[in-house]
C-alpha cells in the first residue's frame, strides 16, 4: 500500500509538473504542526472482548466506573508537503490544487476507569476558632486505556486564494486525505493514588503519594486504511514584492477542521471529529 501511494503521488506530481510548465506557476510547500482528536470512548466490556490476551483486562475491576473526559482531546505532530499549481484565475482570486503527502498521529479510542475508597482517617480542631476539619484518606485505582496510530496518507486539496498579488493572502477550499495507518497499538496502563483530603477540598499527599505497583501492556495491531475530510483556512504572507528571490518564498499558516474514518483491528469503523494545524510552513513558486 505505500509502494501504491507513493507511485500515486508520484504519477500526480509529474502530471502537475507537464501542467505547471505551460502554466508557470509551480510551488511546494511543507508545513508542521499537530493533529487533535477526539477518540471515542468504549465499555470495558468492549475492551475486554477485543483484548483477550490481556493479562491486566482479565482482572476484578468490580466497583471501577468509567470517569468521563468533559472533552477527550489526543493530539500528535503533523507533517505535510504538497505540491501545487494553478488551474484558474479570476478577477481578484486564483484556484490551485495541491496533491502530496501528509502524515499525522491520532489516538483513535481512549478510556479512564477508576475506582476510589474514601476512608475517614483524622479530626482537626483549630486552637483559635475551635473549628473541626475532617478528614479523609483516599485511595484510587486507575486503569487508562488508549489505542494510537500513525497516520499517512496521499492528500488531495483544492483551494481558492484571495488576490494573490497581495502581500498577504487568505484562502480556504476543500480536501481529502486517503491512506494507511500503521504503528496501531493498544496501550494499557493501570495504577494507583493515595492522598489524604478534607472538607475544604484541600490535598495532602502521602510521604510517597504514587505507588510503585503501575503495570502497563502493550498490543501491536495490524495497519488499516484510513480516510480525512478537511477543509483548509489559511493565510499566506510573501517575504517580498520587489526581492526576484524572496517575492518566490512564502511562509503560511493553515487550519484544518475535519471529520475522520478510522478503522482498528478488533473494532467497528468510527468516525471521529478532528482538528489539524499546520503551525508554521514554507511555500516556494517555481
Amino acid at each position: 500500500m505505500r509502494k501504491t501511494l507513493f507511485c500515486i503521488a508520484v504519477l500526480v506530481s509529474c502530471t502537475i509538473l507537464g501542467q505547471a510548465q505551460n502554466s508557470n506557476n509551480l510551488d511546494f510547500s511543507g508545513g508542521i504542526g499537530f493533529q487533535g482528536s477526539s477518540p471515542k470512548e468504549l465499555s470495558l466490556a468492549e475492551y475486554r472482548e477485543a483484548f483477550p490476551q490481556s493479562e491486566l483486562l482479565k482482572q476484578d475491576y468490580s466497583g471501577y466506573y468509567d470517569q468521563p473526559y468533559y472533552y477527550n482531546y489526543s493530539g500528535g505532530l503533523l507533517l505535510n508537503f504538497l505540491w501545487g499549481v494553478k488551474i484558474g484565475e479570476g478577477a481578484n482570486n486564483e484556484q490551485r490544487l495541491r496533491i502530496g503527502i501528509s502524515s499525522s498521529g491520532a489516538t483513535t479510542y481512549s478510556n479512564n476507569f477508576e475506582k476510589t475508597v474514601t476512608t475517614p482517617y483524622d479530626t482537626l480542631i483549630s486552637t483559635v476558632t475551635g473549628n473541626q476539619t475532617f478528614v479523609d484518606s483516599v485511595y484510587q485505582d486507575y486503569l487508562n486505556i488508549n489505542l494510537s496510530q500513525d497516520q499517512i496518507g496521499l492528500d488531495v486539496s483544492y483551494i481558492i486564494k484571495s488576490n494573490p498579488n497581495n502581500r498577504l493572502v487568505f484562502y480556504s477550499g476543500g480536501g481529502a486525505v486517503l491512506g494507511l495507518a500503521v504503528n496501531s497499538r493498544a496501550n494499557i496502563y493501570q495504577n494507583s493514588n493515595s492522598y489524604f483530603s478534607n472538607d475544604n477540598g484541600d490535598y495532602y499527599p502521602y510521604a510517597e503519594r504514587y505507588s510503585d505497583n503501575g503495570k502497563s501492556e502493550v498490543h501491536n495491531l495490524a495497519s488499516t486504511f484510513w480516510a480525512q475530510l478537511y477543509v483548509p483556512i489559511g493565510l499566506d504572507f510573501r517575504l517580498s514584492k520587489k526581492n526576484a528571490f524572496w517575492q518566490r518564498m512564502h511562509i503560511y499558516s493553515e487550519l484544518r477542521p475535519n471529520m475522520q474514518l478510522a478503522m482498528v483491528e478488533g473494532f467497528d469503523p468510527t468516525i471521529n471529529l478532528s482538528f489539524g494545524w499546520a503551525v508554521f510552513g514554507t511555500r516556494f513558486e517555481f
